[in-house]
Parts: C-alpha cells; structure tokens; sequence
C-alpha cells in the first residue's frame, strides 16, 4: 500500500514538473526587440519643396521602434544648399543622431576626412569622432586623435593635430 502511494505521489510530482518552465531564459525571449521592417539593398530619398533631396542607400535597413541599423551605407544629406556625403560600414540612428562605425568617409565641399567611428547630428550638423582621424581641408593634409565639426559655422576643432602642407 506504501508503494502504491509513493507511485501515485511520483506521478504527480513528475506531471507537475512537466508542467512548471523551467526554461530561464523566457523574459530575456520577450524582451527582445524584433525589427518592424528589414529591407535589403535599398535606397531612401527625401525630398524638398526647393528640389533638393536627401539620399540614403545602402546593402540593409532595419526598422525598430526606437532605432534604425544600416549596413555598408551611403548618405548624401543636403545642408543650406550644400552636400555632405557620407559611406560607412554600419550605421545606428536614433532620432537626429547617427552613429556611424567602420571605414568611414566624411566629405564636402570644404573637408573630406577619414575615421573609424563617427556621431553625426543632422538638425545641428556636427560631427564628431573621438578616435584617430585623417583629413584634407583647404590643400593641408591633418591627423589627430579627435575632431569636432560644425558644418554650420565652419568650424573644426581637434586635439593631438599634425598638419602638413601638399600640392
């Protein structure tokens, strides 16, 4: 009889743990964001009531609800009727910030420089790197350890500069 309540009571047990999870990884699971959209090989543009366009091109897009990731990415961003164009490997933007990453190539009319990382605001347009950079500005070849620049007002600022002269 001992037996026979000992079996019954394994039972249940056994059918009670079949039941509970113990899977601990289920918050993590509904925690994660998956992306509204994903688009491969796209290009985006926006346009203006004075013709002028923002282009953004670019092997993949990823669409959340915070954020949106690019991958090998090529942006042209009109600024008081001039153009910046921009290439990097990855980019992240949330709202008006990109954070761009890898073999990045700023340019415009006045400045074309190179770096790893990148934080690009648009509504302000400035950017800034705080990792090794080269740059040409008005026939001077610069490198530095950080740079700052205000496409607005034209400024450029950096710390650790080397500027040569070339023709």
């Amino acid at each position: 009889m001992a037996v026979d309540k000992f079996f019954y009571i394994l039972v249940v047990v056994v059918f009670a743990i079949s039941f509970i999870s113990t899977d601990t990884n289920t918050d993590k699971k509904s925690k994660t964001k998956n992306p509204l959209i994903v688009v491969e090989k796209f290009s985006l543009h926006r346009h203006y009531s004075d013709q002028a366009a923002d282009i953004i091109s670019g092997d993949n897009y990823a669409k959340y609800t915070d954020y949106e990731l690019y991958r090998a990415i090529f942006i042209d961003v009109k600024q008081n009727n001039k153009s910046t164009k921009i290439t990097a490997a990855y980019m992240k933007k949330v709202k008006n910030i990109l954070s761009l990453d890898g073999d990045i190539v700023f340019e415009n009319d006045k400045i074309k420089f190179e770096t790893s990382k990148l934080s690009y605001n648009t509504k302000t347009a400035i950017a800034k790197t705080t990792q090794k950079y080269t740059a040409n500005y008005g026939g001077l070849y610069i490198s530095g350890d950080e740079l700052y620049v205000d496409l607005s007002t034209n400024s450029i600022k950096s710390n650790h500069i080397m500027i040569e002269q070339r023709n």
